[in-house]
């Protein structure tokens, strides 16, 4: 096809030209190795590269390659001679030429593309933007090959891109190149998001530490993790087995599903473990929403009554305590209880009316 070795070709667009001489046994380029060999006895000869291949960023949809071996007067021939005399008289084919052109297109987005090759970028942790030669790593993540970037390693803060992981200081963050590195807490306090510092965990909440977080967007860190209804915490508690019962409530024994539940009327919970405690005689629990903690949240059953400090109803202000008197005696009453009437029989209690 060509005449003479002084042949030259025009790269295409998007491609670099490589010239590699090798020497009689030498091995094949490595660039040469993306495409399979034509020739088994390259090795017999000296060998002269030339060829055209994709930029970075760039990748091969379709590549021709030819071939050709020369003698000492610089002509090209397309075979070897077959006369085996005329080819031991001859220089024929003392150096074989390679000619590789490829042709290339742009690496489309969620791609990288590197020597004449592209790989897909992993949605999760990168991306990249038509013509990119490297996937780019979304923030939270370290970069490994072109194209696959992996978890940031413990106690370091990744920012994605082609940033290296940063092994975090005692701080929470630390400004670098404009940009604020967040650090995880360690277990029992949490972000503070007005300071930026760790600060304990609040009542009522749980707060487990973080091994590995963004280190652009401390979404995780700013918020702790609030015990289940009904039930708190001491602060600076580190997991869910921390919560328990909030005042006036309790966990049944037994439950299907444990949750705090409110106490029953007539009973209190101090919060302090164990069952619900009962009200004083005579005494029970409002109905109102707010549980019972404490014998105080305990009333009268009689309304004219209220709780003195020795835990017994005494007539409120106001009210004057007075007794049945006994009109009749009938002996069919108990001994705790007076007759009023007839067939009238009633708890021989005090109680309280208007004065």
């Amino acid at each position: 096809m060509y005449t003479q070795a002084s042949h030259r070709v025009l790269c295409p667009a998007h491609n670099t030209s490589i010239i590699i001489n090798v020497t009689q046994g030498g091995t094949r380029p490595l660039v040469w190795s993306r495409t399979p060999a034509e020739n088994k006895d390259d090795e017999l000869y000296h060998n002269l590269y030339q060829g055209c291949f994709c930029d970075d960023g760039q990748y091969r949809i379709d590549h021709r390659t030819e071939n050709y071996l020369s003698d000492s007067a610089n002509f090209i021939y397309q075979y070897v001679w077959e006369n085996p005399i005329l080819a031991e008289q001859s220089v024929a084919g003392d150096t074989r030429l390679h000619i590789q052109i490829e042709t290339c297109r742009e690496c489309e987005a969620g791609w990288a593309c590197q020597q004449s090759s592209r790989r897909q970028c992993l949605e999760v942790s990168s991306s990249s933007t038509p013509g990119s030669t490297f996937g780019t790593c979304r923030p939270g993540f370290v970069r490994i090959d072109h194209t696959t970037c992996g978890p940031c390693p413990l106690n370091n803060i990744c920012l994605g891109g082609s940033e290296p992981a940063q092994q975090c200081s005692s701080v929470a963050f630390s400004p670098r190149n404009g940009k604020t590195q967040f650090c995880p807490c360690p277990p029992g306090s949490i972000l503070d998001a007005i300071s930026r510092e760790c600060t304990t965990c609040s009542v009522g909440f749980f707060c487990p530490g973080f091994e590995n977080m963004t280190g652009v967007v401390p979404s995780d860190t700013i918020y702790a993790r609030r015990c289940p209804i009904n039930s708190t915490s001491v602060a600076a508690s580190q997991t869910i087995l921390s919560c328990f019962c909030a005042k006036g409530f309790f966990i049944p024994a037994f439950p299907a599903i444990p949750r705090c539940m409110p106490c029953h009327a007539g009973h209190y919970y101090p919060g302090t473990g164990g069952p619900p405690r009962a009200c004083p005689q005579y005494t029970t629990t409002t109905t109102s929403l707010t549980p019972a903690t404490a014998v105080s949240d305990c009333v009268c059953v009689n309304l004219e009554m209220q709780l003195h400090l020795n835990q017994s109803c005494v007539c409120r202000a106001g009210y004057l305590q007075l007794r049945y008197v006994c009109v009749f005696v009938n002996m069919s009453c108990p001994v705790t209880h007076v007759f009023l009437a007839e067939t009238d029989c009633v708890v021989l209690t005090a109680f309280c009316g208007a004065q």
